[in-house]
């Protein structure tokens, strides 16, 4: 200590509180030392704007140890004192020494004092997490009694200080009993146990959103492989049964077919929707925007539900209140939304129920309203009714098929599409009602709608109003 007295450590009266011991083999089972891993819970954006604070308001440098003993690499806050030792490259072994019997603590930790003869003083205190000492916290540099020249002479002789700076320092510092240096280590104390704690959770609690992020993407994962491969057979399925219904052969075949044909379209739409809701999550759907009559777009939709509309006897009204609606977007995405909004509608709509769909313009919005008089949604689950994978019926004996994702697709495309989507219903049993609300696109040409696809049935039997403007 280049002829600084060797200090002397006073253990308090304070009892301190109560340790667990903890043997090394009980970590390594636990996944491994905390010798080696608690570097982590001395991070730098947590310690230091505290013990900043702490040598504000006491005038002592913090200095943190990991339990090896090691110093943590963490800026020390000013202080006059330790400030002018730093500069000239003098190193007390005070802290290290402090730090070394506070990390040796088993079954009580009161806060040690370490003095030098010379009066210079530090105060330690172990740093314990879960019942085990991580490491151990000394401040200093305090004085135990008034500064004397001969003193501070040979101070400066020790240490390299120049005497006229030393002595400027040292009597501007006033003298702390043991008491009072007692009290401040039990504030560090505190202090240090609050911040592990609160380090430790952050850590937790990072570690838990990395394990959720994780299995999320492999689930995300999953699902794009499982309806890959159960989108595989289909293809066949309907096109055979596609095969069946031309051939003429017995009705009893042709029925069969139609009954396949229908529930192997049913599945590849769950398939597809699945196939859309990962890609949206993964925030990797492209849109191939151009502008189009939204309402060729909804008659397509329409087309595509008719068949079982006509099967359900169901009345389908479509009310055009407005000549050509232009919107910008994808096509395919835009008939996708429709064409969920009328499964739903259809599906949910008892036999000779009714069914009605309204185009007009509001403002510069496009506006599609499908109103049926079917089952209605509860009130209480009205605020989910978006949420992926929630439906209001539950359980394996449900009336009506379906994953529950077709409306939170319709919400995330519309958005996609700056629109707006809304449901509202009266309750069950009394009907629902869908609106969707699509920017207009300036006055550019129209691309033309593809045909519809061979099996979309035409819109026979359904009632149409035109209202012009």
């Amino acid at each position: 200590m280049m002829g600084m007295n060797e200090p002397d450590f006073v253990r308090t009266a304070a009892a301190g509180l109560a340790v667990t011991p903890r043997s090394r083999e009980k970590d390594a089972a636990c996944g491994g030392s905390l010798d080696d891993t608690n570097e982590g819970l001395f991070t730098a954006s947590l310690w230091l704007p505290a013990i900043e604070q702490y040598a504000a308001a006491t005038g002592l440098t913090v200095v943190l140890f990991q339990a090896n003993g090691k110093m943590v690499q963490v800026k020390k806050p000013s202080t006059p004192l330790y400030d002018l030792f730093e500069e000239h490259g003098f190193h007390s072994g005070l802290f290290a020494e402090c730090a070394k019997r506070c990390l040796d603590q088993v079954t009580v930790r009161p806060a040690l004092v370490g003095t030098e003869a010379s009066g210079l003083s530090v105060i330690g205190t172990s740093l314990v997490l879960d019942g085990v000492v991580v490491g151990a916290a000394v401040a200093g540099f305090a004085l135990s009694r008034f500064s004397q020249a001969e003193g501070i002479q040979r101070w400066a002789q020790a240490t390299g200080v120049p005497f006229d700076r030393l002595w400027e320092t040292a009597k501007r510092m006033a003298p702390l009993s043991e008491g009072r240096l007692r009290l401040h280590g039990e504030l560090l104390q505190v202090l240090g146990d609050a911040l592990l704690r609160e380090n430790h959770r952050t850590r937790q609690y990072e570690a838990a959103t990395r394990r959720l992020e994780a299995a999320d993407t492999a689930k995300d994962d999953f699902m794009a492989v499982l309806s890959h491969e159960l989108r595989t057979p289909l293809v066949p399925i309907l096109g055979w049964a596609h095969l069946l219904k031309k051939h003429e052969g017995s009705e009893q075949v042709r029925r069969a077919a139609e009954v396949i044909e229908r529930n192997a379209r049913s599945q590849s739409r769950m398939i597809e929707d699945l196939l859309d809701i990962n890609l949206i999550t993964r925030g990797s759907v492209r849109l191939n925007v151009h502008v189009h009559d939204l309402r060729a777009i909804v008659n397509t939709s329409l087309e595509g539900c008719a068949a079982e509309v006509e099967r359900k006897g169901s009345r389908l009204e479509i009310v055009d209140e407005s000549g050509p609606l232009r919107v910008s977007g994808d096509l395919g995405r835009l008939e996708q939304v429709f064409r969920n909004i009328m499964n739903n509608a259809v599906k949910f709509t008892p036999a000779t129920g009714r069914i009605r769909v309204v185009m007009s313009r509001e403002g510069n919005q496009a506006l599609v309203i499908v109103a049926d008089a079917g089952q209605g949604i509860a009130p209480e689950f009205l605020p989910f009714v978006f949420d992926r994978f929630r439906q209001q019926e539950r359980g394996t004996r449900r009336a009506h098929e379906g994953l529950g994702i077709g409306l939170a697709l319709v919400k995330q495309l519309t958005e996609l599409h700056r629109g707006t989507v809304t449901v509202t219903s009266a309750g069950e049993g009394r009907g629902t009602e869908v609106v969707v609300r699509l920017p207009l696109a300036a006055e550019v040409p129209i691309l033309e709608r593809p045909p519809s696809t061979p099996w979309a049935a035409p819109l026979a039997g359904v009632s149409r109003l035109v209202a012009k403007e």
